[in-house]
């Protein structure tokens, strides 16, 4: 049974005959009730599942990363959701590789600075350099969103908001052991959090 939730004219919830309404972020919308497969599933289907998957797993570690990053990208999608949209598009090949010079964790508008770079300064510690120019809406007060992951065994550290634009420099620790390497990502999110950055890779560091 549907409910009506703000009055007469106000958006339906529930089920009304084989369609169910609701809405997502004030949108309401239609869709049909759920019906039992009668047919067989597809190797074209299996293969996407499988890249649906990949991308998911790929992504899990890096969950509230992505949040911010993807903050605003469409009406509809955002977060989680929409950097898993973009790596299935733009960095997962035919063969199910992902790429990861082409995934983006962060996407929008801010300006990044420039004379961006990554080194490593001991066993443990990853120090980012940027020269802390300003384009379009950037702020002095734009903090860095800092990523660091070792993609082979799952393990990530990442900062959302960090140093200020006006720093030039800030660090975090590696997540990878002795032997390992660490893929690096960097952008930068507006003070008020409305806005954000596109992520920049800067490579591979071992450790």
């Amino acid at each position: 049974m549907a409910k009506v939730s703000d009055g007469l004219l106000g958006p339906l919830s529930g089920k009304i005959g084989p369609m169910i309404a609701s809405s997502w972020k004030g949108i309401p919308y239609f869709k049909s009730a759920h019906k039992p497969r009668t047919t067989n599933i597809s190797d074209k289907e299996k293969a996407n599942r499988e890249k649906f998957k990949q991308a998911q797993a790929w992504l899990k570690p890096l969950l509230e990363f992505v949040r911010q990053g993807f903050k605003g990208y469409t009406k509809t999608v955002e977060g989680f959701s929409a950097a898993k949209s973009y790596l299935m598009k733009n960095a997962l090949d035919a063969e199910g590789r992902i790429d990861p010079s082409k995934v983006k964790l962060s996407w929008g508008n801010l300006a990044l600075p420039d004379k961006i770079s990554v080194e490593r300064i001991d066993t443990q510690k990853l120090q980012f350099n940027w020269e802390p120019t300003y384009g379009k809406e950037a702020s002095d007060r734009d903090q860095v969103m800092l990523l660091a992951y070792d993609i082979k065994n799952a393990k990530a550290n990442f900062t959302i908001a960090r140093e200020f634009r006006e720093a030039g420099m800030a660090m975090i620790d590696s997540p990878c052991d002795a032997g390992a390497s660490c893929h690096v990502w960097l952008a930068f999110v507006a003070a008020d959090r409305r806005s954000q950055s596109d992520s920049i890779y800067l490579g591979e560091v071992q450790f």
